[in-house]
């Protein structure tokens, strides 16, 4: 709980406004480089030094809970996601999954549980909403998420206030 707290924070930090770049970079945003480094490692490393039943449920709580964070806030403050943005957040998805296959933090033996837990489906659902330029009716309606509308609420074809 308190990990998720932590997480909030980092991103409570950012304003909708903080959310636009005119960057381009190829790069995750730099929330996810710090929301990896300084809570997701050292809240995995601290699990690895427990008692190892249990351990795969917290970590996958961990995971998820920072995730379904990140797609909370961007929906709760309404940001407006331009392509670029929707891929950039693809950009910090595949990092966060990069890190979970890579790093010393997470033990083998939770990296493919990990890689298939629903909040990470859930993203990519939400990616195949916002990164094609242009979306059909059914293309929307076939997605599985019960709050797609919101989602393609959030898409943004103009350069004001986007989350980039």
């Amino acid at each position: 709980r308190k990990m998720l707290e932590q997480a909030q924070l980092f991103l409570d930090m950012k304003s909708s406004n903080d959310w636009a770049s005119a960057s381009a970079k190829d790069l995750p945003n730099e929330y996810m480089q710090q929301l990896v480094s300084q809570l997701l490692t050292p809240a995995l490393q601290t699990l690895r030094l427990g008692p190892a039943e249990g351990v795969g449920s917290v970590a996958g709580q961990v995971v998820g809970g920072v995730l379904e964070a990140l797609l909370a806030h961007l929906l709760n403050i309404k940001a407006r996601i331009s392509r670029q943005g929707a891929r950039r957040l693809q950009l910090d998805i595949d990092y966060l999954e990069n890190w979970v296959q890579t790093s010393a933090a997470v033990p083998p033996c939770l990296r493919a549980p990990l890689l298939r837990l629903p909040v990470l489906a859930r993203c990519r659902h939400v990616l195949a909403l916002l990164l094609p330029p242009k979306l059909m009716s059914d293309e929307i309606n076939s997605s599985p998420l019960p709050d797609k509308h919101a989602w393609i609420a959030r898409r943004s074809r103009t350069k004001r206030g986007l989350f980039c």
